[in-house]
């Protein structure tokens, strides 16, 4: 990638507090939530496409995208997905939780809800956030795609 023009590289932790901002994160490792760097980092329009599969088990590669405001993001799984889970943003309590919103279904998931507290729409809450079944009202900014994955 380094000889892409729309490119950069940089060697950090991909949970660093001071992530650059993007238009979009790819994430290889599997992950029980989204974390609030990587959401920090998006710029409005910007994606995030991350698995999030309960651990050991089939989950979904996910992608939310950063409205312009608002706390409900637009999200939507792309496909099932199984991988290694990314070391810190892993527990039993939520791999089990987890598995029990996959058995119930994925493909209703709407949106991300940066709230406090969890509703009657929620799939699956962490701290602070739940993956929703209401669609996201906040419109979402429009930037042009680079690569096939962030087109979906």
């Amino acid at each position: 990638m380094k000889d892409l023009a729309n490119a950069e590289l940089r060697e950090r932790s991909g949970v660093a507090s001071d992530l650059p901002d993007v238009d979009v994160i790819y994430v290889c490792a599997g992950a029980a939530q989204p974390a609030t760097e990587w959401l920090e980092a998006l710029r409005p329009g910007g994606r995030l496409v991350f698995p999030l599969p309960p651990e050991g088990m089939l989950g979904g590669m996910l992608m939310i995208t950063r409205p312009e405001q608002g706390a409900a993001w637009p999200a939507k799984f792309l496909s099932r997905a199984q991988f290694i889970g990314r070391a810190g943003l892993q527990d039993a309590e939520a791999a089990r939780r987890l598995a029990e919103a996959f058995a119930k279904g994925w493909e209703s998931v709407q949106s991300l809800r940066r709230e406090d507290e969890p509703h009657e729409t929620c799939w699956f809450a962490g701290d602070g956030w739940c993956l929703s079944t209401a669609l996201a009202s906040a419109p979402v900014v429009s930037i042009p795609p680079h690569a096939d994955i962030t087109q979906a």
